[in-house]
């Protein structure tokens, strides 16, 4: 058994999960979403359109970072990635906000 694994479970913690590989078809789900929340963002913001694509590329990379704590037992992965993207945006939305109020603006 791996050190990790041992020493979380003396710790009563639960093992960490392997992640698997995703299949095209839910990498395009996940693309989508990032897009569509990258969209949503921007004009939340008032961001120029080309920011967009810099903002659904941060939702993503956030997402597969995390794709390890989905439990498909809890529900799809579609939902999952709903959840993820929409906590990691509102993150991004209070950083832009601090940064404005920051330079006075």
């Amino acid at each position: 058994m791996p050190n990790d694994i041992l020493r979380a479970e003396q710790r009563g913690k639960a093992a960490p999960k392997a992640t698997r590989r995703l299949s095209l078809d839910e990498l395009q789900i996940l693309q989508a979403q990032a897009a569509s929340g990258g969209v949503k963002l921007q004009r939340k913001l008032r961001l120029p359109a080309q920011d967009a694509e810099d903002m659904s590329q941060e939702l993503l990379v956030d997402l597969l970072s995390r794709l390890a704590g989905y439990d498909p037992d809890r529900g799809s992965l579609g939902a999952y990635a709903h959840v993820v993207m929409r906590h990691h945006a509102s993150r991004l939305a209070d950083r832009y906000c601090r940064h404005l109020t920051a330079q006075g603006g």
